[in-house]
């Protein structure tokens, strides 16, 4: 019976409920950006990976408690997004006033 003990652990339970929420958000997100744009974006895997690891990381060389690195992560990730979105949009299109009125015309439609 020590096997059914750790089954029906707290721990195991409240494991569980934290990476089904994960999973939940990251099914959210997409489902947001694909009902509203009717556009798939598969960046949110890449984002979800990234803070993973920085919440790792401030874990592992501060001794920050995950619990307080993954807030710490998040707004220090929103703060710097648009600041790296804007370095690198600025270099990559700097004729903004020849793109499409609609943007969504750069894409290919899925159907």
């Amino acid at each position: 019976m020590p096997f059914l003990d750790v089954l029906l652990s707290g721990q195991l339970l409240f494991s569980a409920l934290v990476t089904g929420s994960i999973y939940a958000l990251v099914a959210l997100g997409l489902n947001l950006v694909y009902g509203t744009m009717r556009m798939l974006n598969v960046a949110h895997g890449d984002l979800v990976m990234l803070g993973a690891y920085a919440a790792y990381w401030a874990f592992s060389w501060a001794g920050i408690s995950p619990l307080v690195a993954a807030p710490v992560v998040a707004t220090i990730g929103a703060e710097l997004v648009p600041h790296l979105g804007r370095a690198t949009s600025s270099n990559a299109a700097p004729d903004r006033g020849k793109l499409p009125e609609n943007p969504r015309r750069l894409t290919r439609r899925m159907k």
